[in-house]
């Protein structure tokens, strides 16, 4: 996912339940920590989330809320897209210790939004955002666990011309969990949160036709980066056999301009914790 313009045009899925998780667990953030408190946004992609939904629901009492992803390009078109004197983006790999070397107990409150499945050492990820919180500090993360997409890189993976694009971490490490909340809470528990909660929920998304979804996906998706330009057109024509073949009982005819609407069913994972101002708090 490193092409904003394009990903910027077909974020509709993620738009969606970023609103979503913000409207129903955004009151679970304590605000009571005083004047000038600072936020991180793991994984804010091109920015929309993070400037447009995020920050203005956010209280006058936060000073600086900083908008942070692995790409490059990404984080460029943010910058340049969106103003704010509140608001700045910077480049930052929440998987890497290093990031806890340069902002270490810097950040009241830590977000991302539908990005920590693309990193498959989970327990990195949550003992680094341990380590970027201050003491008595939250965090609420949204991302996915089962879902069809995951299906389809393994599927198409199994073709011979692709198998050596294929990495695992193009597969939540929750789409095969047969208990995430448990998985997660474990996980959080042994990392020294407390007040943690963890919600798995189901959720559905339709995709008006064809063309949407296939948009949707080329947008987000790891291998069409690692291919030479010539071969781009026949991935896409694999891919679409694919889905086509995951979502063959789903489908659903439009009356209009008989084309097919696609429903998608998902889970989506929601966690929430705080970081204790003694380590013993539970």
């Amino acid at each position: 996912m490193n092409e904003p313009n394009r990903y910027s045009q077909n974020h509709s899925l993620q738009t969606t339940d970023n609103i979503y998780v913000i409207e129903n667990f955004l009151s679970l953030i304590k605000w009571e920590n005083g004047e000038n408190q600072t936020a991180l946004d793991v994984g804010c992609g091109e920015g929309h989330t993070t400037a447009e939904i995020l920050l203005p629901k956010l209280p006058k009492c936060l000073k600086t809320l900083i908008g942070s992803d692995l790409s490059e390009k990404m984080v460029q078109f943010a910058k340049d897209t969106y103003k704010n004197q509140r608001l700045d983006f910077c480049q930052l790999d929440i998987s890497e210790e290093a990031v806890c070397k340069e902002f270490g107990d810097m950040f009241n409150h830590v977000f991302s939004f539908f990005c920590l499945h693309w990193i498959p050492d989970q327990r990195r990820v949550f003992e680094n955002i341990f380590k970027l919180l201050k003491p008595g500090g939250d965090m609420l993360l949204s991302f996915l666990g089962k879902n069809p997409i995951f299906d389809l890189y393994q599927n198409i993976s199994q073709n011979i011309h692709w198998a050596p694009y294929f990495k695992k971490e193009m597969v939540s490490p929750y789409h095969e969990c047969e208990d995430p909340q448990q998985v997660i809470r474990q996980m959080l528990m042994d990392v020294g949160f407390s007040n943690w909660k963890c919600v798995v929920t189901d959720r559905t998304y339709i995709y008006k036709n064809w063309s949407q979804l296939k948009a949707s996906i080329i947008a987000v998706n790891p291998t069409l980066p690692q291919l030479a330009p010539h071969e781009h057109a026949e991935y896409i024509e694999d891919l679409t056999q694919e889905v086509r073949n995951i979502y063959k009982n789903r489908l659903k005819l439009l009356d209009n301009n008989n084309d097919e609407c696609i429903p998608v069913d998902y889970k989506l994972i929601i966690v929430y914790a705080v970081k204790p101002h003694n380590g013993m708090e539970l």
